[in-house]
């Protein structure tokens, strides 16, 4: 899909998009994350997460489907390699291009191992999310991407001040614009800026206190 010179069009749709979710999220998110414990997986929530989005009439009437686990596949119909990955959240709209979506991954943040001590996962939400934005695993020809950093025990500060170092350390592999990066309403999120070629993106970062 080539999308270079409507990057303004398609960033406005899929920040309208994102725009929709999140306000989804909020509402159907102190239900969803209920009876959630510290050891669940960031795949049993995503799936928790996407049953009860499925069920918002504002992302019914919007949006063609919310997918799972999407299998991300080469465009070459004889190639025989597996999936290049597996987008956690997809966002589908009623366009007749497959490949169009809002891509959103999860990770955890703030887990606890068995002694009891908290690691933030700062890492892997940074290496293991957000750089597959940047080297185009995700959304390749797309202006705009989205991340949700479940936190585990709660302390949205102490997440949001681990990733934000670790993007601070990792801004030249991330190809980030610190100066373009800022704190969104609700105070729960933040955008980054990434110039990646040929289409920089957007990312767009929710926290969720589990």
């Amino acid at each position: 899909m080539a999308i270079i010179g409507e990057s303004e069009r398609w960033s406005a749709a899929l920040l309208d998009a994102f725009g929709v979710v999140a306000a989804v999220i909020e509402t159907v998110w102190p239900v969803c994350s209920a009876d959630f414990h510290p050891r669940r997986t960031e795949n049993y929530i995503t799936r928790r997460l996407i049953r009860r989005i499925r069920r918002d009439d504002r992302i019914r009437d919007s949006f063609l489907q919310v997918e799972s686990q999407r299998e991300l596949l080469d465009d070459d119909p004889d190639t025989d390699t597996g999936p290049e990955g597996y987008l956690d959240i997809s966002i589908l709209f009623w366009v007749g291009r497959n490949n169009l979506c809002l891509a959103i991954e999860c990770k955890r943040l703030n887990v606890r191992n068995k002694k009891g001590e908290r690691d933030s996962l700062a890492h892997e939400y940074v290496r293991k999310g957000m750089m597959r934005f940047v080297n185009r695993q995700y959304a390749p020809d797309l202006p705009l991407g989205g991340m949700i950093g479940y936190v585990m025990d709660g302390d949205i500060a102490f997440a949001f001040a681990a990733v934000k170092a670790k993007i601070r350390a990792d801004a030249a592999a991330l190809s980030c614009d610190l100066a373009r990066s800022r704190d969104l309403v609700p105070p729960q999120s933040f955008l980054t800026m990434h110039n990646r070629s040929p289409v920089e993106i957007e990312l767009r970062h929710l926290f969720l206190p589990v």
